[in-house]
């Protein structure tokens, strides 16, 4: 969890040093990079998730060489896949132009946007190495490597924004240049990780040969594609929802920031208990150990209830005072105190869906979950927020309405199919 809230933590720096120190237009500028920027970011995140569901397979039966191929071929599959996608992302930078957000917005967005886009590449060799390591059931590795590397986002912030400790002031485009290093930071650590741990290494004659395995990259894209899109899906559903806001001004659309940014934090605790129930599926299903999947998948849900529920009451409790994180602004504080109320009413329902999702991963099962989370957000979330904003007094709130549908549909239809086949 503290692992996956370390790439979460990347962004929530940013959109709060930029609020703090440079004011609303640069903060809406955030907003509409990052609700870009996020469909390519959990692509590369649903491939990877691919490489913790083989590797941890081959881990359960003990196949030290199946998990060398699929750590290798894993490498090769993240890097032949984000480098064209990172490219791809740069040459359409265009495309922020033609969301009906301010100009003055759009200005600043552009740079920062195209600077996030090349950090794609450490990342994706960073995801690589990460879900090999989370496959063999070792996880604090990856987690002290996100903490480190936020720190040094963090502090380049501070250098880069505003031009302390004698740097030059790059305002927003220094946050950007901030996250480009810290990810470069995070592939270096990674690294020196795995050459340390002689458990690691053991397996790096095939990584560092980078062996070509068709069948294992096969495997791995098989597995790894429909993840992303169903993260795809979900994370694009967020981002239809944000330009719908910022439909609204820049405003609205800083207040739907700050809400988002909160919720996303507390997913990503979700989103790495999913990881786990991965692991922890894949792992038992591989050495055949399915009388303890009964078990283990109780215990998953009984653990994401009870998070997501303190989630919810502290949200609810604090809606007033963590807008006060980001900006100073008072009807931006206002309307994103509102949004956070129903932030605060979905966090279960958003838990359990990631939950489901991270176990049907492990066994292997994408496809149906792919079709419920097309059905969860571009059949019912899009289309009620759409409605509900343009067509009822309710503002940004009916956006978050429709997420609240969305969620909750894939909540319970993802825990059919998890009951179904396992």
């Amino acid at each position: 969890m503290l692992g996956q809230v370390g790439h979460m933590i990347t962004q929530l720096a940013d959109t709060a040093m930029v609020g703090k120190y440079l004011g609303e237009t640069p903060l809406a500028a955030v907003s509409l990079a990052s609700s870009v920027f996020v469909l390519y970011l959990v692509l590369i995140i649903g491939l990877a998730t691919g490489i913790t569901t083989r590797v941890g397979n081959y881990h359960g039966e003990k196949n030290n060489e199946g998990i060398a191929r699929a750590t290798a071929s894993g490498l090769i599959t993240m890097i032949i896949c984000v480098a064209p996608l990172a490219i791809f992302a740069w040459a359409t930078n265009g495309v922020l132009a033609h969301l009906d957000w301010p100009p003055e917005v759009v200005e600043i967005a552009i740079p920062y946007y195209k600077v996030l886009c090349w950090s794609m590449l450490p990342l994706g060799v960073f995801m690589a190495f990460k879900h090999f390591i989370d496959g063999l059931e070792i996880t604090i590795p990856a987690m002290v490597v996100s903490i480190v590397s936020n720190l040094v986002n963090v502090a380049l912030n501070y250098a880069l924004i505003e031009g302390n400790w004698g740097f030059d002031a790059y305002g927003l485009l220094g946050a950007g240049y901030a996250t480009f290093i810290a990810r470069v930071v995070m592939v270096v650590l990674i690294v020196a990780v795995i050459l340390y741990n002689k458990t690691f290494r053991s397996h790096c004659h095939y990584i560092l040969k980078l062996g070509w395995f068709p069948k294992q990259i096969k495997e791995i894209i098989k597995l790894g594609f429909p993840i992303g899109l169903q993260y795809l899906m979900e994370g694009g559903a967020f981002v239809i929802g944000a330009i719908m806001v910022g439909w609204l001004g820049k405003t609205n659309a800083s207040a739907h920031h700050i809400a988002l940014q909160v919720s996303a934090f507390t997913f990503m605790f979700a989103s790495g208990l999913g990881s786990a129930a991965t692991i922890r599926v894949s792992n038992l299903l591989g050495a055949k150990k399915h009388n303890q999947l009964g078990v283990a998948i109780k215990s998953l849900y009984f653990m994401i209830i009870m998070l997501q529920l303190l989630f919810a009451i502290s949200i609810y409790t604090f809606n007033k005072q963590l807008p006060e994180l980001f900006i100073n602004e008072t009807e931006v504080l206002q309307i994103a105190a509102v949004l956070l109320l129903f932030a605060a009413l979905f966090q279960v329902m958003d838990g359990i869906q990631l939950l489901a999702a991270g176990i049907l991963r492990g066994a292997s099962d994408v496809k149906i979950p792919t079709l419920i989370a097309g059905i969860s957000y571009w059949v019912l979330a899009i289309p009620i927020g759409y409605l509900l904003q343009q067509h009822t007094n309710l503002g940004p709130s009916g956006v978050w309405v429709g997420f609240t549908v969305g969620l909750s549909f894939a909540a319970v239809f993802l825990s059919f199919r998890v009951r179904k086949v396992l």
